[in-house]
């Protein structure tokens, strides 16, 4: 139903920006804190990696890990567990997939901010005592928080919008995962293919638009009344 699926691309974007945000912000402090440098090159390099891999390829990756007969995490597991019939299971199998594919490029735009922070608020804290976790909490946060702020008001113009690949190719539009898996643009996609009803899909799209354009400058409004410095415009 229409309620069930715009209830489906409101829930899941917010468990994707909230499980998003704090994962990119937590890695790039945890890369950024690294003793070896050289390391953190490195990893920088193979986090970005997956996001150049297209869910057509995704998809087959997943279910190497998930199907029934010779998944790797059943087999692991000694269990028969049918993942591509189990619904419940499917928010938690497309998080782990788009924090995956994502994370590892999110956190490189947190990371150029704390490249830029000045190096003697750090040594001030150092000459006061502070450890490594009052240094986090008292100057790298409060640092990021303009990024994370602004991050943030840009999705909120997404957030009746969902990732296609991830809801139509990693699930293979699978009928029976369509209570947990099914977002307005999964729906729009099937109509397409089934009825090629363009009026319909031209009409959801505009109200997609309307509706994050309206929370985009609600939520831009809100912040600029509450910290003026971090807001948009």
């Amino acid at each position: 139903s229409s309620d069930l699926m715009t209830k489906n691309t409101v829930l899941y974007y917010l468990l994707f920006t909230s499980v998003g945000t704090v994962l990119n912000v937590a890695l790039a402090i945890a890369i950024d804190n690294l003793i070896l440098k050289r390391m953190a090159k490195t990893m920088q390099t193979l986090m970005i990696i997956p996001v150049f891999i297209s869910y057509a390829a995704v998809q087959f990756i997943v279910y190497a890990f998930i199907s029934s007969d010779t998944g790797l995490i059943n087999n692991a597991l000694g269990t028969n567990i049918k993942f591509y019939s189990n619904a419940k299971l499917w928010p938690w199998i497309l998080l782990v997939v788009k924090i995956w594919k994502d994370t590892g490029y999110g956190s490189v735009l947190y990371m150029s901010v704390l490249s830029g922070i000045d190096t003697s608020l750090y040594e001030a804290a150092d000459i006061d005592g502070a450890n490594k976790w009052q240094k986090i909490c008292h100057i790298t946060i409060p640092s990021l928080i303009p990024m994370i702020t602004v991050m943030l008001l840009l999705s909120v113009g997404n957030v009746m919008r969902s990732d296609t690949g991830l809801f139509y190719q990693v699930t293979r539009n699978s009928g029976i995962l369509y209570s947990t898996t099914q977002v307005i643009d999964s729906y729009v996609l099937n109509q397409i293919f089934k009825n090629s009803n363009f009026g319909f899909t031209a009409a959801t799209s505009f109200f997609q638009s309307v509706v994050g354009l309206l929370l985009m400058l609600f939520a831009n409004f809100t912040v600029r009344k509450i910290a003026p410095e971090n807001a948009l415009f």
